[in-house]
């Protein structure tokens, strides 16, 4: 039934529905942090944590713009290639903001966020250049073009791939 929806639908997001990928494998669903702490019932982190944002694939050199509800400490895990500026902490609405600058030619992203307190971060947004939280649409001609070469865009967590329950 879902794969007839895809079928029917593929076409107006740009894809093929002649070249549909039913299945396939990746890192899993949870933050690739060792370290994390992750609520028993919500299954998330809960306190610090390291996450791989993008890995090995287009150009993401440019500036992006985090947004996230609760406090921590960015990092970059490819420090030379990329950096954090104008990170600061809105106390009075427990908002975290900061600029990540990606040098171009940058093909990943990993992102720590530590000294976290509470419940950890939650409602994390980075968004390209030019974009805000109240824009329209966040969708960007660079994704769209990356999102062009796929059929299919599986959400791993709907469908329990990896053993996720």
């Amino acid at each position: 039934m879902a794969l007839d929806w895809i079928k029917k639908n593929i076409a107006g997001f740009g894809g093929n529905p002649e070249q549909i990928t039913v299945g396939g494998e990746s890192a899993g669903d949870k933050p690739l942090d060792g370290n994390t702490t992750f609520d028993p019932i919500t299954e998330w982190s809960i306190g610090d944590i390291g996450t791989v944002v993008a890995e090995e694939s287009v150009d993401f050199g440019g500036t992006y713009v985090l947004y996230a509800k609760g406090n921590a400490q960015i990092s970059t895990d490819f420090d030379q290639h990329s950096y954090i500026t104008n990170q600061s902490y809105d106390a009075s609405t427990s908002t975290l903001t900061a600029v990540i600058n990606i040098i171009q030619n940058t093909i990943g992203l990993m992102l720590s966020f530590r000294n976290t307190s509470g419940y950890g971060l939650q409602d994390i947004v980075l968004l390209q250049s030019g974009h805000d939280l109240t824009s329209k649409s966040n969708i960007t001609n660079l994704l769209l073009a990356h999102l062009s070469r796929f059929s299919l865009i599986c959400f791993m967590d709907w469908i329990s791939t990896n053993g996720n329950a």
